[in-house]
């Protein structure tokens, strides 16, 4: 074979291989094998509607080697490359995280700031979305198109679903609006009347502390719940957190400085021991000694025929105890044993009547923080190191002086 002729078949030789060599990458690069998806855990799985908040995301193995491009995806799965942002609706769209919101702290893990448009289409309730991490932002080619371009593959793939803020109605949202101190008071939240709470997950709070019992209604507009043990307080704001969110509403409820007596009855003109209870009352006389009067700065458990006043009238309160405990005993923080003579009553000067007995008749067991005459809010007595206060006229607190 002459020189010329074998340089000629070499050339073709070469143009053919590297020929077939560039339609091997063409075909491989419309059909590109990626490496499995990883699985990611979220931080939270739920949240509210409008995003905002920000989620840790975390890998088993390391496959965040750069800062990922992060895609909220509605649809059955993640899509196997990055996609350009899409109309979002009930069943479909592309939100992405845009650039700075999506940070890498290790190989295995990264933040993501859920962007805004991560919100409940209209007419739904909660929607499931993918949160799709991609090697890039590069978007592959349209099928048929060339040149060809092969999109960032995706890396790491997780659930996250999102629903409604709850909506709390306008007034009157916690029945009833009061309640003891010492908490166990059955109460209904109710909502605006078109927000549905989830029949489960809701949580709530009163004055920071949480509600227990937690049933939703089975139409699911309200839910009820039990009150916590709080300090005496009005004008207590109410908190309610779903996966949508936590709305609170101000003044929701009081907790009345309550007491409960047992036993309500004892004959008179003899010495009876009542287990009272309230919240804070045990603690108030945790280091108590005897006063020398029921007028004192002390705090003093009384028998009152009526509301407990102290505001001076001429020289004496307005409307005094008929008996003060005599002995305290501190059973805890909520509960002590108060001990009445029956057979000695308090004069209306506060002075100790000794041989009068206490009268038959139904009277308030009351405690209050500061025993002296017109020592309540803008009293001559007033007290800022031993503010005045009372516990309330209820039922529960009611003790009646009687044969029976």
């Amino acid at each position: 074979m002459r020189k010329s002729e074998t340089g000629t078949g070499a050339r073709l030789l070469k143009a053919g291989i590297a020929t077939a060599a560039a339609a091997a990458v063409v075909a491989g690069a419309a059909t590109p094998a990626f490496a499995a998806t990883v699985p990611m855990t979220l931080s939270a799985i739920t949240g509210p509607s409008g995003g905002l908040n920000t989620l840790l995301g975390k890998t088993a193995t390391a496959v965040f080697t750069t800062v990922p491009a992060v895609n909220f995806v509605v649809g059955a799965t993640c899509p196997a490359t990055f996609t350009a942002p899409a109309a979002v609706t009930a069943t479909a769209g592309t939100v992405r995280a845009t650039a700075g919101t999506v940070k890498k702290l290790s190989t295995t893990q990264i933040s993501i700031t859920v962007p805004a448009g991560v919100a409940l289409p209209a007419s739904t309730s909660s929607l499931k979305w993918n949160v799709c991490a991609y090697s890039g932002t590069t978007v592959a080619s349209a099928a048929g198109v060339t040149p060809v371009v092969v999109g960032s593959p995706l890396v790491a793939n997780a659930t996250y679903t999102i629903a409604a803020k709850p909506v709390l109605a306008a007034s009157n949202v916690v029945t009833p609006a009061t309640g003891p101190a010492l908490g166990g008071t059955s109460v209904t939240v109710t909502g605006d009347g078109t927000y549905k709470f989830p029949t489960t997950g809701v949580t709530a709070t009163i004055g920071g502390e949480p509600l227990t019992a937690i049933v939703v209604s089975s139409d699911q507009l309200s839910f009820t719940a039990t009150t916590p043990a709080h300090g005496a307080a009005t004008n207590q704001t109410l908190a309610v957190t779903t996966s949508g969110g936590t709305v609170t509403k101000a003044g929701a409820f009081a907790f009345t400085n309550n007491l409960n007596v047992t036993p309500n009855t004892s004959p008179g003109n003899q010495s009876v021991d009542v287990l009272v209870e309230g919240s804070g009352v045990g603690d108030a006389f945790a280091t108590w000694s005897a006063p020398a009067s029921s007028d004192t700065d002390d705090p003093h458990i009384y028998l009152v025929q009526g509301a407990y006043n102290p505001t001076a009238n001429s020289t004496n309160k307005t409307l005094g105890p008929i008996a003060d405990a005599s002995g305290i005993t501190y059973i805890g923080p909520n509960q002590v044993l108060a001990t009445f003579n029956l057979a000695n009553s308090v004069a209306v000067d506060g002075t100790a009547a000794a041989g009068t007995p206490v009268p038959d008749g139904a009277y308030t067991v009351t405690w209050v923080t500061n025993g002296k005459i017109a020592v309540q809010p803008g009293g001559a007595n007033v007290d800022p190191l031993k503010p005045y206060s009372k516990s309330i006229v209820t039922s529960g607190s009611t003790f009646t002086v009687a044969d029976y």
